[in-house]
């Protein structure tokens, strides 16, 4: 009986992003993928984000030969350098991911030197151990996106990518991919989306017409990666006569990667010296900026704050957003929105006009990828179980065999069947800011709870035969009040700090629950003062 391949996502498949999956023939492993996610709750800071605990490869008795990315997105890339951490593994991709995670790897990997580069104009097939992979050229929102068509023990799979169409009748997978494909895998992302995505020369129009009606400074945001809407909004502001100057660490790294690359010609109308770019006219110039998802420390949000002091938004402003509003990300890009139009700005986002495209396949795309790969069984991946679902239901809705599965699932293909083998339980870490180091969930949640809620330290030096302090009280705090404002709060708990051992002279106290007196009479203060239910009050 021939050998299976198995299938076992340990990330992107239940969720946005983090995207990993692992194919296993015998006890040899690929992985396609290795991606970064969000998550998009309350417990966590804004730079927190998830990777995939990759200690469970340990446990499944294969050898992971290598990665192959399939572009150079975060939710697909992110991850990369906290692998090399752990595997000596070579990981395949072209050349504008590879360029995008040079820093990261030499700050973060123990094995620097594992990327294998691949010019994204030839066509490249190579092999990972058994795994025999050949990248294709497809549609997405970043230069060099690539589905894969992977051969081992006899089967042959098909991977999407991220992908989307291209305004044709036809997918980039029609006359690209062998016949009597195995298994795809196939993007999820937009399978809600009824009707064909727009192509980016469709909404060149909206957006010259918001800049060419714009009587002071045009200020613009797009998702750094996107190279050609960049591009466009470059070619649409030199064409108004204005100069334009790009603002943010993301978005002038990958213009330099994409000038390096050829992507985008060098112009000496477009500025990145920040001190060139003040001293123009605001009717002469377009700003390009960073934080289209309200990302905390950049540059649109720090705008909205008045934290920039080279960039202050008034009347006259025109703002867009080129941009969708990533699920979680709402209620932030709102308030930043929001503050915007009270500072005088006009605003455009994808709500109000059409000046954002998706680059992914919606409904009818996906049928027609499905159609054109033509497989003997469609697997759909990245997004939320509902997605998985609805992809599921679609391609079996057009004639196609097809099986729903979701993170740990380890799931066996033959050519006489298919099922679910086993269920493993699979983790994800948690990194701050891009840090070398990984973060336990618990401590995660903690620092989440400090900051929301603030804390209070008081340091105390007692007479414990006369209960009576030494000296005053000294009071740490953080995350309470401005610090200006705390200074008064302070005098105050030192006052009533020093009251209560008034009261206390005379008695024989237990002196935990003294403690618990001081505790509450601070919080009782501090809620009174700030509104807020100090969670954390200790005293040493």
């Amino acid at each position: 009986m021939k050998e299976p391949i198995k299938l076992l996502p340990i990330g992107g498949l239940d969720e946005i992003g983090m995207n990993c999956m692992l194919l296993i023939y015998k006890k040899k492993a690929l992985m396609i993928d290795c991606g970064i996610g969000f998550p998009g709750n309350d417990d966590f800071l804004e730079d927190d984000f998830f990777i995939p605990d990759f200690d469970i490869i340990d446990s499944l008795d294969v050898t992971l030969e290598g990665v192959v990315i399939t572009h150079g997105h975060e939710d697909h890339i992110g991850a990369v350098p906290y692998l090399l951490k752990k595997f000596d593994i070579p990981v395949y991709m072209t050349e504008f991911p590879a360029m995008l995670l040079e820093e990261r790897i030499a700050k973060i990997s123990d094995y620097k030197t594992n990327v294998v580069p691949l010019p994204a104009s030839r066509k490249a097939a190579f092999d990972i151990g058994p795994f025999n992979v050949k990248m294709i050229d497809v549609f997405h929102s970043i230069p060099e996106a690539k589905g894969l068509i992977i051969r081992v023990g006899g089967y042959t799979l098909v991977h999407t990518g991220d992908f989307k169409g291209d305004g044709t009748d036809k997918s980039a997978f029609f006359d690209k991919v062998p016949e009597n494909v195995d298994v795809l895998m196939i993007d999820s992302t937009n399978i809600e989306k009824q009707k064909p995505s727009k192509t980016e020369k469709e909404i060149i129009g909206n957006i010259d017409t918001i800049i060419k009606n714009a009587t002071g400074r045009v200020i613009a945001t797009a998702f750094s990666s996107n190279i050609e809407r960049i591009s466009n909004i470059i070619k649409v502001s030199l064409k108004n006569g204005r100069k334009v100057g790009l603002i943010g660490r993301s978005i002038n790294q990958y213009m330099a990667i994409a000038q390096r690359l050829g992507y985008i010609k060098p112009s000496d109308k477009v500025l990145t010296d920040r001190s060139k770019i003040t001293k123009i006219p605001d009717h002469d110039i377009t700003l390009i900026v960073t934080g289209s998802q309200a990302e905390p420390r950049s540059v649109m949000k720090r705008i909205s704050l008045d934290m920039l002091k080279s960039v202050t938004v008034k009347y006259g402003d025109t703002i867009f957003f080129s941009s969708k509003m990533i699920p979680g990300n709402e209620l932030a890009i709102g308030k930043m929105i929001d503050s915007l139009v009270g500072k005088g700005a006009e605003v455009f986002y994808e709500n109000i006009s059409e000046i954002h495209v998706s680059g992914h396949a919606s409904r009818p795309e996906i049928v027609q990828a499905v159609k054109d790969v033509n497989p003997r069984l469609v697997v759909p991946v990245h997004g939320h179980l509902r997605f998985l679902k609805y992809n599921e239901m679609t391609a079996e809705e057009n004639g196609f065999q097809a099986q729903m599965i979701g993170n740990g699932d380890l799931f066996s293909y033959s050519k006489s069947d298919y099922h679910l083998a086993q269920k493993i339980d699979v983790d994800k870490k948690i990194v701050s800011n891009y840090d070398s180091e990984l973060i336990d969930f618990e401590i995660a949640r903690e620092r989440r709870r400090l900051s929301k809620y603030g804390f209070v330290v008081i340091m105390m030096t007692v007479d414990f035969l006369n209960n009576s302090l030494l000296v005053p009280p000294k009071i740490l705090y953080s995350g309470i009040v401005a610090h200006t404002n705390m200074k008064k709060i302070e005098r105050n708990l030192k006052d009533i700090i020093s009251s209560y051992f008034e009261e206390l002279r005379p008695m024989d106290p237990d002196w935990e629950d003294v403690e618990e007196e001081i505790r509450l009479r601070t919080r009782r203060y501090l809620f009174k003062i700030t509104g807020k239910n100090i969670r954390f009050i200790q005293l040493l």
